[in-house]
């Protein structure tokens, strides 16, 4: 791994020392500059859950990914910085109340100076900021945060007039290769969300812009607009603009994209 190059990938032009304030810098850089998305899932290229993949994908041809991707390679840049860090699986409560797949969602857990922290750049509109597993509250862009320990369960909850849990986790240390049941099922289960349409979602220094198969959505502090998509070319070039995926990795992928003109 090319470690400056990661860095300018997320524009960041120095490495930087291990601290807890560098921490937050580079997973708000993450979020910023590199977009969540499963265009790979939906046109049927699988993801095998390789490190050298992720960073070929990521790094050097500028395209995004989903969570197994951007905290798996989030994790190896940290960890050859030089940070206390361990993969762990979560299972993500859903809108209707259910829980989806269980330990399907990738994230991790960070120890410097002291304190742990919860740090996840995969999971879309959530926390922008690592969150300490301490129970404190964390207020960012994007919202206000707390973790909350309930017999060695730990429950990521977002503040949306009462707390709202987002997913639980265990502190049981996971390998990339551990997690390839719940990756097979995230790209391939017609039950998994991802699956179920393009979602390409990226978050910006006052909101987030989502895109769809049929929409684009444009949240800027408290303002949010939405459009409807009408053909594949607006989609691609909307694609393009917003989530900065290069004109080659389009002109590959486009044959495989949604019927239209």
């Amino acid at each position: 791994m090319d470690i400056p190059l990661y860095l300018q990938r997320i524009g960041i032009d120095s490495i930087p020392t291990v601290s807890s304030k560098a921490l937050s810098q580079l997973t708000k850089a993450h979020l910023y500059n590199i977009p969540f998305e499963n265009i790979d899932v939906m046109t049927g290229n699988y993801i095998d859950l390789s490190v050298a993949r992720f960073y070929d994908k990521i790094v050097i041809r500028k395209r995004g990914g989903f969570c197994y991707e951007l905290n798996g390679l989030f994790h190896e840049l940290l960890r050859q910085l030089g940070y206390e860090i361990m993969l762990i699986a979560a299972t993500v409560l859903q809108k209707d109340g259910s829980w989806a797949y269980p330990n399907s969602h990738a994230a991790n857990i960070v120890y410097v100076e002291g304190e742990a922290y919860l740090v996840d750049v995969g999971f879309g509109d959530s926390c922008i900021e690592p969150v300490p597993l301490n129970g404190k509250i964390l207020r960012d862009q994007s919202g206000t945060y707390r973790i909350k320990e309930q017999e060695g369960l730990y429950y990521l909850e977002r503040y949306e007039k009462r707390w709202r849990t987002q997913y639980c986790f265990s502190l049981v240390p996971r390998q990339l290769v551990e997690m390839k049941e719940a990756a097979h099922y995230n790209q391939t289960s017609p039950s998994s969300i991802f699956t179920q349409g393009y979602i390409l979602t990226i978050r910006t220094m006052n909101g987030r812009i989502t895109i769809t198969d049929t929409s684009i959505t444009i949240t800027n502090h408290r303002s949010r607009t939405k459009k409807t998509i009408h053909h594949t070319s607006e989609w691609v070039d909307f694609i393009q603009y917003y989530m900065g995926i290069p004109n080659q990795e389009m002109a590959v992928i486009q044959p495989h994209l949604m019927d239209g003109s």
